[in-house]
């Protein structure tokens, strides 16, 4: 949303500042996971263990295109 449309009170204000990103504006994505007595550490690990490191994300996605699909059945 371009600033223009942004809300007038600070406080809103503050926040869409403190997730803004220069490349893509306010646009992002979250998962959140509900549950209890769920291990946070386990699954923050679990998950960043899923994200590609640098050098495999300079390679861009024709080359991810090559890699084994680990969901059999979800083709593009």
């Amino acid at each position: 949303m371009p600033p223009e449309q942004w809300p007038d009170d600070p406080e809103s204000v503050a926040l869409i500042r403190s997730k803004w990103d220069e490349q893509v504006g306010d646009a992002r994505q979250e998962l959140v996971l509900i549950g209890m007595q769920m291990d946070q550490s386990a699954l923050c690990a679990a998950l960043d263990a899923c994200l590609l490191n640098d050098e495999e994300m300079a390679q861009g996605p024709a080359v991810w295109e090559t890699w084994p699909n680990p969901f059999e059945g979800w083709e593009r």
